[in-house]
């Protein structure tokens, strides 16, 4: 190595190690790049257990009360009545059982959008419900008037504007905004449906159908993913956003001292005077940035490898991912070139502003140019092969 190498490479080291004393004796750096990704994962992972758990312990500790309406209300109380039997006999125990409580009321409607009861089951006759249907479409078609629209024209079986029912028609109603109301909707519907296919097989087999439902056109079905590519596509939702938002307001606080900060206190032309050059003081000042940036990325692989390698924590079903200690690995070497990439802009913007309160005019504008391709994961529809793959930081 030669002198001038060699010095150049000194110089270097004491500026490098000079920008990471001064790192280490500014708190909130310390608390972004290192106690903040420390808390940000488990904490995250607690806290959707928390919820989660909470959230199903009330759904099945809740009485569901529905009411019965409608000119076949009695036809339709039994129907629901071996719908719930069904509920109440579920051999299966993976999922708690739903009890359901039925409500005489005068207004059903009124207390389904009160939220007094969860669900409204109306039964009607055929004719009640063509008439009802009548009535509706011309509700429909007098705001298509007024919005400009034409109206849609219903078709039966037989082409003609309506279909010939000959059984009363079943009508469930509930509060799609309501977590309650909409748990009751679906296991009452659910079970309800169970019922008309056994109603359905029985008519079937009685009507001398040679063979039984089971038997006829079994479905299987497999998952082809594996579970390292179902883990890679739930970590793309998140992890991206999670560490750059922390890369981002770590290096942030790191950049904005070490050009921005030093204009403004009027050091920066000391350093100047010094006999590094000025490319070894900004290479010193970006490798500073990116150390912070490192350390984002290491402490955060760190805590998948903790939680979901060595499973110190159980996670929820929906993070419940298989990834092995070499898949981390290589989001780390992935995630390097984005914080040399994140690290060079930060300094660029703070060489540029002359000031702390300038610096944070540019940092705004730029967070959003890096956040938003960091949510590419979130879109539906995009794969490897799609040219979002292109993309920096997206793909």
């Amino acid at each position: 190595m030669s002198p001038k190498r060699s010095g150049n490479t000194s110089v270097l080291g004491t500026l490098f190690r000079c920008e990471i004393k001064r790192l280490m004796r500014d708190v909130r750096v310390l608390l972004i790049s290192v106690v903040a990704p420390l808390v940000i994962v488990p904490g995250y992972i607690l806290v959707m257990l928390w919820i989660g758990n909470s959230e199903e312990q009330r759904l099945e500790d809740t009485v569901y009360e529905y009411a019965l309406s409608g000119d076949e209300a009695e036809w339709g109380l039994e129907i629901i009545s071996a719908a719930l039997a069904l509920e109440a006999n579920d051999p299966d125990t993976s999922q708690a059982a739903v009890r359901f409580e039925q409500q005489q009321v005068t207004d059903a409607d009124l207390l389904l959008q009160a939220g007094e009861i969860h669900l409204v089951v109306e039964v009607l006759s055929p004719e009640a419900y063509e008439r009802m249907r009548a009535e509706e479409r011309v509700v429909d078609t007098l705001d298509s008037e007024e919005d400009g629209v034409a109206p849609e024209i219903e078709e039966g079986v037989d082409g003609g504007t309506t279909s010939e029912l000959q059984l009363p028609v079943i009508r469930l109603r509930f509060q799609s905004n309501s977590d309650f109301s909409r748990r009751a909707y679906d296991r009452l519907d659910a079970r309800i449906r169970e019922v008309r296919s056994e109603l359905r097989d029985s008519v079937y087999l009685a009507s001398g159908f040679p063979v039984d439902r089971e038997e006829f056109a079994s479905v299987e079905t497999e998952n082809t993913a594996s579970a390292e590519k179902e883990g890679g596509a739930l970590l793309g939702i998140f992890l991206t956003p999670i560490l750059l938002l922390l890369m981002l307001s770590g290096g942030s606080i790191m950049a904005v001292d070490a050009i921005a900060g030093e204009k403004e206190r009027g050091t920066l032309e000391t350093l100047l005077t010094t006999a590094a050059s000025r490319s070894e003081i900004v290479a010193a000042k970006q490798m500073a940035i990116i150390a912070v940036g490192i350390a984002v990325v290491v402490i955060n692989i760190l805590n998948l490898l903790v939680y979901l390698v060595f499973g110190v924590l159980e996670l929820p079903e929906n993070l419940a991912v298989a990834l092995s200690p070499l898949d981390l690995v290589l989001v780390l070497i992935l995630f390097l070139p984005l914080t040399v990439l994140i690290s060079s802009t930060l300094l660029l913007i703070s060489g540029y502003a002359k000031s702390y309160k300038e610096y944070q005019i540019y940092f705004f504008p730029l967070f959003l140019v890096f956040l938003v391709p960091s949510a590419a994961g979130m879109m539906p529809g995009l794969d490897l092969r799609s040219a979002i793959a292109f993309v920096p930081i997206a793909g």
